[in-house]
């Protein structure tokens, strides 16, 4: 929430949106702000923060550990001024050893 705040700082527009639902053992969150329309990539092609050392940026990043660490995912789409990001999460799941989570490339 703090990198969405953040972002309507920047943008002409101030809104921000956050819905969370729970059904069937399974929680969903969405989180919908404007933004100056800014998007940084880094080498990886992933959303990076135009903040540069710390742990700046790490928001995305610690949200999708968490979401494949139970089996969820998490979905991250934007257009010139609106970034949305949504989470699925499955509360009944166990927690992935490290040795079974699937690399990127491994992916579908």
């Amino acid at each position: 929430m703090t990198y969405a705040l953040t972002a309507i700082a920047f943008s002409p527009e101030k809104e921000l949106s956050l819905d969370i639902a729970f059904s069937r053992q399974t929680l969903f969150i969405h989180v919908k702000n404007t933004f100056d329309g800014i998007v940084n990539y880094n080498s990886e092609k992933r959303i990076a923060s135009r903040k540069t050392g710390g742990d700046h940026g790490q928001g995305l990043k610690n949200i999708r550990r968490a979401a494949e660490k139970y089996n969820g995912h998490i979905d991250i789409t934007h257009d010139a001024g609106t970034f949305s990001v949504t989470i699925v999460l499955y509360v009944n799941a166990q927690p992935q050893r490290p040795a079974e989570r699937l690399r990127e490339s491994e992916l579908p």
